[in-house]
């Protein structure tokens, strides 16, 4: 196994670059302290083994060279920690190795500007494959959610809304969606294509959320409508151009 630490050349022929052959993990970092580092990093572990990926560090050895990154942080700032595993290099062609000697890439990047609020786009140039095992991790191939991103640009929104092939809500393409009703929240079910956040864990257990099919009719007939990753948590003040009324998500305390 190999350990790239921010700007540490990584070889052409990782299959992270040449096929999109890994898992990924973003937490965030305030006060110099890496949020939910544990459950962060299960999961990605966790991740890998779906994928297949041999011969992955433990989780105590991720986490050690993770804080010894963090001494180096500001603590009156926030960032973005990113974490890769991939299956390493490889010969040309898809087929794993039979020897693998994974990678392990981790990249802090400072937070600044971050968005406020979210305006969204139903996309329609791509759908999510809820039948596909990927629907469900964090793998570097990030095609789908970034042909919907294009297209929520150019309709002057900054985040895309994802339907799976049954035409339901799935997700957005950086994080998870929520609805408010009658002073009830919902979220899709993991079985809609849905990739379980780390905030959408815990959001679910703190605030009686509930995981229902949330059809594109009723996305638009919510009263309120609000987004996470684990970053942010942002509420959603317009729909395909539509203004709503962004919700008061003064209750929630997570970061």
């Amino acid at each position: 196994m190999t350990f790239y630490i921010n700007n540490k050349e990584i070889p052409q022929t990782d299959r992270s670059i040449t096929l999109g052959d890994a898992v990924f993990d973003t937490l965030l970092i305030k006060n110099s302290t890496p949020l939910f580092i544990e459950e962060h990093i299960n999961r990605l572990i966790s991740h890998a083994k779906i994928m297949r990926i041999d011969d992955i560090p433990s989780k105590e050895k991720i986490i050690s060279q993770i804080k010894n990154i963090i001494k180096s942080t500001n603590s009156s700032k926030k960032y973005a920690l990113r974490t890769t595993i991939t299956r390493g290099s490889g010969a040309r062609g898809i087929s794993p190795p039979d020897t693998q000697n994974p990678s392990i890439i981790i990249k802090m990047t400072e937070l600044t500007n971050l968005p406020p609020s979210a305006k969204l786009w139903i996309s329609r140039t791509t759908k999510r494959n809820e039948y596909s095992p990927t629907s469900k991790i964090k793998t570097t191939n990030y095609a789908d959610n970034i042909l919907a991103l294009i297209e929520a640009k150019e309709n002057n929104a900054n985040e895309a809304v994802l339907l799976n092939t049954k035409n339901n809500i799935s997700c957005i393409s950086s994080g998870n969606i929520y609805i408010m009703e009658n002073n009830n929240i919902y979220t899709p079910p993991i079985k809609d294509g849905v990739m379980n956040g780390i905030i959408r864990s815990k959001l679910i257990q703190k605030y009686d959320i509930k995981e229902e099919t949330i059809s594109e009719e009723r996305l638009k007939k919510a009263d309120y409508i609000f987004t996470s990753n684990s970053i942010s948590i942002r509420p959603v003040i317009e729909l395909n151009h539509e203004k709503i009324p962004p919700p008061d998500l003064s209750f929630i305390e997570i970061f």
